[in-house]
């Protein structure tokens, strides 16, 4: 008797443990499917504002980069100060660079086959900054 009770719970378990499989696999998909939806909405969004935020950074790096060129017999603290800011400037411009590449490897990875619509992606968003082939030009 305890055999065929076992049985039966082990039944009842294996038929119970299927349904919240397939439960669980339509939630992944559906998940997978609005993340998909959101991420590609999501990633021209932020790419727009990251090239926005580094041609601004880049006009700050410049501006800094003349002032600092003007105050050649000025006071020597001043003059470190502004090198401090560049330095500071310089690198956030870097990070939000390497930020546009990251971004920029994950889309190549999203178009993986379609390489002729990656690069029209590309022209669109980099506008000015774009040069044929290589992508988003150095700075």
């Amino acid at each position: 008797m305890d055999s065929a009770n076992h049985k039966e719970d082990s039944t009842i378990t294996l038929a119970r443990l299927i349904n919240e499989k397939s439960s669980i696999d339509m939630s992944t998909e559906c998940l997978r499917a609005k993340i998909e939806d959101l991420s590609s909405l999501k990633h021209t969004e932020a790419m727009e504002q990251l090239l926005a935020l580094q041609e601004k950074l880049q006009s700050d790096v410049m501006v800094l980069k003349h002032e600092l060129e003007g105050c050649g017999d000025s006071d020597p603290h001043w003059a470190e100060r502004v090198n401090e800011e560049t330095m500071t400037q310089k690198t956030t411009a870097q990070r939000w660079t390497n930020n546009i590449e990251i971004l920029a490897s994950w889309l190549c990875r999203m178009f993986d086959q379609d390489q002729q619509r990656m690069e029209l992606f590309q022209r669109e968003c980099y506008g000015v900054e774009y040069e044929e082939g290589n992508g988003l030009r150095e700075l």
